[in-house]
């Protein structure tokens, strides 16, 4: 119903956002669910990748409304009766379960963050499992959902909407991105080992690899979609102090992405998938990697893994 971008339909479900019927905190605590649980079964990915997929969809088309509102503060909307009760009672809780009960993290106080909570939690589970065995179980799962997951996120800052923007490079969730592209280089070292060993792999990998592609070319989009910028009016009364903050927001983006991507995994990514394109039929066009022989990186994004 979504994925046209009505906005006739986007609009209806802005109106969910009432202290008894709240879309946004409903979508919440299903985040909250998914990321208390140290394991996560198939239907629980994809009930995520499903309500990500919405979160996209209610922003189709730039709509700058929905964007606003995926992006609102969960904790100074209106309360129902039975939550400041609850809340009540927890103030003045006596000091039982001080250790278990109060300090429990309470998550995100915005889907926007809590795209990013997301995020940071697939990858340390893929951190986790390849410290313990190699395996593709999950991986194709784990990957697709990242691959909505920065879907959605490019489509709630496009536009641009600013204050999303923000709100994610101040999750810092740039970070998250290195960390998906080490992870996912040595998934793919470690995956093609594999077959060596066992060619009846050969059918899974292959949909595995597509899914890290597709993951790849996600948070590439998202990450041009951080970069976009409101077009300015020169006739504008307010054109000085509106490009001023244009202005800022960009000199804080670049800076971030400086600081917190790699430069040499983006390159080695552009190359990678210029060798992927139609172009590279004929090897004349093929490029090779820059690699300094002096100075050997473990899962070097440089390196061939044995065909890309």
């Amino acid at each position: 119903l979504l994925e046209d971008a009505d906005t006739s339909l986007q609009a209806a479900f802005r109106k969910f956002d009432s202290p008894t019927l709240n879309l946004q905190k409903a979508l919440a605590f299903q985040f909250r669910d998914f990321a208390s649980r140290p394991v996560h079964g198939e239907d629980e990915i994809q009930a995520v990748d499903v309500m990500l997929s919405k979160i996209q969809n209610l922003c189709e088309g730039h709509n700058a409304e929905l964007q606003d509102f995926i992006g609102e503060d969960l904790s100074i909307e209106d309360k129902d009766f039975a939550t400041l009760l609850a809340e009540y009672l927890e103030r003045n809780d006596d000091d039982d379960d001080d250790d278990q009960d109060k300090n429990v993290v309470k998550g995100p106080m915005n889907l926007v963050e809590w795209i990013c909570n997301l995020s940071r939690q697939v990858i340390d589970k893929m951190k986790a499992d390849q410290q313990w065995q190699v395996s593709m179980d999950g991986c194709q799962e784990r990957y697709s959902l990242l691959g909505q997951l920065f879907n959605s996120a490019a489509e709630i800052v496009q536009g641009p909407n600013r204050g999303n923007q923000k709100l994610l490079l101040e999750s810092e969730i740039l970070l998250d991105v290195t960390q998906l592209w080490l992870r996912q280089r040595i998934d793919e070292f470690a995956f093609r080992s594999l077959l060596q060993d066992n060619e009846n792999l050969f059918g899974t990998w292959m949909n595995l690899l597509r899914s890290m592609r597709q993951c790849e070319i996600s948070v590439l989009r998202f990450l041009m979609a951080l970069l976009e910028e409101e077009e300015l009016d020169a006739d504008d009364p307010n054109y000085r102090e509106v490009s001023e903050q244009v202005l800022e927001h960009k000199g804080r983006t670049v800076r971030r992405m400086v600081e917190e991507l790699s430069p040499k995994i983006i390159c080695d990514k552009v190359i990678t998938h210029w060798n992927l394109s139609p172009e590279v039929r004929d090897p004349a066009f093929l490029i090779a990697p820059v690699q300094d022989a002096d100075d050997v990186i473990e899962n070097d994004t440089g390196r061939s893994s044995g065909g890309y």
